[in-house]
């Protein structure tokens, strides 16, 4: 009896072993998540939504634990939230960050996964990232599915990005935008400290004029202590300090006294 035993379960593994290079040659499809892709204006919200498709002919996932990472230090996960989908499915989920990680269960009842979107990761861009950085969202070790039954069920995972559309605005020196500070643009700045006060224009380089004269527009951010249509010594330093450092570089830093800083622009690690 043993030995029939032994031999009918060597057969099923024998078939199993054959249902599986089958199922490989002949391309069939597994259960898929996919990472969806987010744009975002810096200083913004940006949702990047998982969402997931069956593959139809096999067994479909009741449960998963999906695991993400990212590499870019401009974002933060702010918060997960569930998606129309899982909202109507009656699952359940929860989920832990680790640094630039997250690992989300889904969990709940005996039904399958249901198709279309299942979570929303919220990440908050940093306010001074520059416009066209990309960030990729990806898969990481340890994704896992499994049926009702609690056995495994491979699936597939793509990976999903996000990217800046808008950065921050320039210095209403930098009237180029190119986040630096010129000598001409400086020399600018100049003129203004040299005369003791500016007003609106809208069709000169810079939207500004030397003098009295109009104040309907937004004040210079050069003008920030005190906000009074004027450059003062110190204001005109502030400009000498971006334009001294190598290629003039500065960036956007709320927060700071007049919401810029000297440099270019870095990453958090």
């Amino acid at each position: 009896m043993k030995q029939v035993r032994r031999a009918i379960t060597a057969w099923f593994a024998g078939v199993g072993v054959v249902c599986l290079l089958a199922a490989a040659q002949s391309g069939w499809a597994l259960p898929t998540i996919s990472l969806g892709n987010a744009d975002a204006a810096a200083g913004q919200l940006a949702s990047v939504p998982v969402s997931y498709a069956p593959a139809g002919a096999t067994v479909e996932p009741s449960t998963l634990v999906l695991k993400t990472a990212w590499d870019a230090g401009w974002i933060t996960l702010a918060s997960v939230s569930a998606g129309t989908a899982l909202a109507a499915s009656g699952k359940s989920f929860d989920f832990e960050q680790h640094g630039r990680s997250v690992t989300v269960v889904i969990y709940g009842g005996q039904n399958s996964l249901p198709l279309g979107d299942l979570i929303h990761l919220n990440f908050q861009v940093n306010a001074a990232v520059m416009p066209g950085a990309p960030a990729v969202v990806r898969n990481a070790a340890g994704t896992n599915a499994s049926d009702a039954s609690g056995e495994a069920v491979p699936v597939t995972v793509a990976n999903g990005s996000l990217t800046v559309t808008v950065g921050p605005k320039p210095h209403s020196a930098d009237y180029n935008g190119d986040y630096s500070i010129s000598l001409s643009e400086l020399l600018r700045m100049v003129q203004f400290y040299n005369i003791g006060s500016l007003h609106c224009d809208a069709p000169t380089e810079d939207g500004y004029a030397p003098g009295q004269g109009g104040q309907s527009c937004t004040l210079h951010d050069a003008d920030y202590s005190p906000r009074n249509w004027a450059v003062s010594l110190n204001e005109l330093l502030r400009m000498i300090q971006f334009y001294n450092v190598p290629g003039g570089k500065y960036h956007y830093s709320p927060g700071s006294e007049d919401n810029y800083a000297p440099g270019p622009w870095v990453p958090t690690p």
